[in-house]
């Protein structure tokens, strides 16, 4: 079964520790269907880095209601890890 992910905040964690292999390894078992951050800048660079055509959103709310999503990878700084994970679980999803 292959399980969609959503990653929020798209820094060089997200990247490099996450979506690259989600979109380069792991696509027997995983798609990588949105990114979110509050900086379109920074979601342009993620795109860049993953040369992959990955629906990117500034509104978290907005993505988990677009795109097939079963996971949440919460990326961003640590101080806000709790509100995008009280809201992914608030969504049904895995966090």
């Amino acid at each position: 079964m292959v399980k969609h992910y959503c990653i929020v905040g798209t820094g060089h964690r997200a990247v490099n520790m996450y979506a690259r292999d989600l979109v380069a390894t792991y696509q027997d078992v995983a798609r990588l269907t949105g990114l979110c951050d509050i900086n379109p800048g920074r979601l342009a660079w993620a795109r860049r880095q993953l040369g992959a055509e990955v629906p990117v959103f500034t509104d978290f709310n907005e993505m988990l209601r677009t795109v097939p999503c079963d996971v949440v990878i919460v990326a961003t700084k640590d101080a806000v890890h709790d509100e995008y994970m009280i809201r992914a679980m608030q969504h049904g999803k895995d966090v």
